[in-house]
């Protein structure tokens, strides 16, 4: 599928992720006056659990924040069709806990923001949903992602991203979203097997 026009988005989804965009707004707005929210790994405290999830909500600095949230509009265009409510919802906030778990216990990084690892789960989830509806080109975003993470866990991310947002990539986080993205698709596909048998 082309990309879509104005009239085949899903306008209807947009408000969900102008939400989301909004809570990033309001907790980097809080965070630039009091270091609350991001992920602190190497000194993780269970009074401070929040974190596990605020700190996908944070970025580094106001560039960032615009970034990301143009990803996820930009992933909007692509896959609004498939988000729902809820299920976005459950999607984003699990994976904000996988990531989490997977930066504690395989990552040297030290506090992590933003929501680039959970916009690789949903591009991976998104390029399969497509594949499953029969639309060749969710073999070509898989193929992209795949070959994005395989650059920079082989590589390291770009210098010029780095010298944008003003911290090292997180590059752990984008390998551990696009897992966590295909584990939550084939998870939903064993859910419905089970209901149809």
């Amino acid at each position: 599928m082309p990309l879509p026009l104005l009239s085949d988005l899903a306008w209807r989804k947009l408000p969900l992720i102008l939400g989301f965009i909004l809570i990033f707004f309001i907790f980097q707005t809080l965070q630039n006056q009091v270091d609350i929210f991001s992920l602190h790994l190497t000194h993780f405290q269970l009074n401070q659990s929040w974190r596990i999830i605020s700190g996908h909500l944070v970025h580094s600095n106001f560039l960032h924040f615009i970034l990301n949230s143009a990803g996820f509009l930009a992933l909007w265009a692509l896959h609004g069709h498939f988000y729902q409510p809820v299920k976005l919802i459950q999607l984003v906030l699990l994976s904000c806990l996988f990531i989490s778990a997977w930066l504690f216990f395989f990552s040297d990084i030290d506090i992590y923001y933003g929501f680039s690892g959970i916009l690789h789960t949903l591009v991976c989830w998104g390029a399969l949903k497509d594949i499953q509806a029969k639309d060749k080109t969710g073999y070509l975003l898989l193929l992209a992602l795949a070959a994005k993470v395989f650059y920079e866990q082989s590589f390291g991310a770009s210098e010029s991203t780095e010298a944008l947002i003003g911290v090292a990539v997180a590059t752990q986080a984008h390998l551990a979203g696009a897992i966590f993205g295909a584990i939550y698709f084939y998870i939903g596909q064993f859910n419905q097997c089970k209901k149809i048998t």
